[in-house]
């Protein structure tokens, strides 16, 4: 968040009806709370801008009885700024309203959700003001309906992600809590990393050498159309719902054999759904049998920093209690045949890339 800029929760009395109007006059006293402070920060939804006779200082706003419209009640905030002039205008420029969403992350819809990540975003939150302001905490989780079988997401990161549209980060990062399915999937049908993640069989479906799947693997694109196309649950809870909010982020993973060796070119996709990295794992960089994999591969998310026992990267499918071996993006230095995993005990591991083995993905929203 931005230092230096509380804001002044308005009492409700002092709102009006949405469309509604008060005299500029009515206001000066919380404009001068907060402009005489020096702060900037004006609370309410207003028109773009207020016109005086005599706006030379913001405490003479209102003196001719100028009228505030107001376009929505509620709080919001903005920054105040003044021309230093005369028979000119006041312009207040606001951002998104402060929401107000169920402390149980669970009892959210997805909408509700996103509303809050916006505003992370906008206000660049970290994780502590997103608590203090929310109720959210790293670790809460979201349960999810899609084909009879329910899910887990949890939050493992706050403002982490770039967006790929360039906008700042996405407000939060959920990853899945179990494997997708007992069975799993291969990175790809062949024994060639390709480019990496960036052209695999498991980000785009038969790519990069990979051939094509079978229809009921646990690739991504497969994933994707079945949460997509998920209308199970309430209202707002849905899995459609949920893919309507997802926002495209950059992720940066090490380049393949076919980009010269393993690891020596970081890659940028632009995905909705992702394997983790190794470092965005365990917050460092992991031993293959040639080498290290490359420290671009993005920052240790959250969870895992707080979590940083093994036993809390263990993972099973959503109806069973046998742990899997689940994939990660990381390509394995120096071998054309090899990605990184993590073990059914929680351990680093690596496995020929054609092995089937459990997928379990992350989404920003």
């Amino acid at each position: 968040m931005t230092e230096n800029t509380p804001y002044l929760n308005l009492p409700q009395s002092d709102l009006v009806a949405d469309g509604g109007t008060k005299l500029a006059s009515e206001w000066i006293n919380d404009i001068n709370g907060v402009v005489s402070g020096g702060f900037g920060i004006i609370d309410a939804a207003i028109e773009e801008h207020v016109t005086s006779t005599s706006a030379h200082r913001p405490q003479d706003v209102g003196v001719n009885d100028s009228t505030i419209t107001i376009k929505q009640g509620g709080i919001y905030r903005g920054s105040f700024s003044l021309n230093q002039s005369y028979d000119k205008t006041i312009d207040l420029d606001f951002d998104d309203p402060v929401p107000s969403p169920d402390p149980v992350f669970a009892n959210n819809t997805w909408l509700d959700i996103s509303l809050v990540t916006e505003f992370i975003r906008a206000n660049q939150l970290d994780a502590s003001e997103v608590r203090t302001l929310f109720g959210w905490n790293i670790g809460d989780q979201k349960p999810i309906s899609v084909g009879g079988i329910t899910y887990n997401f949890r939050i493992i990161g706050v403002s982490h992600d770039d967006l790929s549209d360039g906008s700042g980060k996405a407000g939060l990062t959920l990853e899945l809590t179990t494997t997708w399915d007992a069975s799993g999937a291969r990175i790809n049908t062949t024994s060639n990393q390709a480019t990496s993640w960036i052209n695999s069989m498991m980000r785009l479906g038969s790519v990069g050498g990979g051939g094509i799947p079978n229809v009921d693997e646990a690739i991504i694109p497969f994933i994707r159309d079945l949460i997509n196309n998920s209308n199970e649950g309430a209202a707002g809870h849905r899995g459609s719902n949920l893919m309507a909010v997802v926002k495209t982020v950059d992720k940066r993973t090490a380049g393949g054999s076919g980009s010269g060796g393993a690891g020596s070119t970081i890659l940028i996709s632009q995905d909705d759904l992702f394997l983790l990295s190794g470092r965005e794992v365990t917050g460092t960089n992991l031993a293959g049998a040639l080498g290290m994999t490359w420290p671009g591969e993005g920052d240790q998310y959250l969870w895992y920093q707080s979590n940083i026992g093994i036993v809390n990267r263990i993972k099973t499918p959503p109806s069973d209690t046998t742990p899997l071996i689940w994939w990660l993006r990381s390509p394995v230095p120096g071998m054309q045949t090899s990605y990184f995993a993590i073990a059914a005990a929680g351990s680093n591991t690596s496995l020929a890339l054609t092995t089937a083995r459990g997928v379990s993905f992350a989404l920003c929203i």
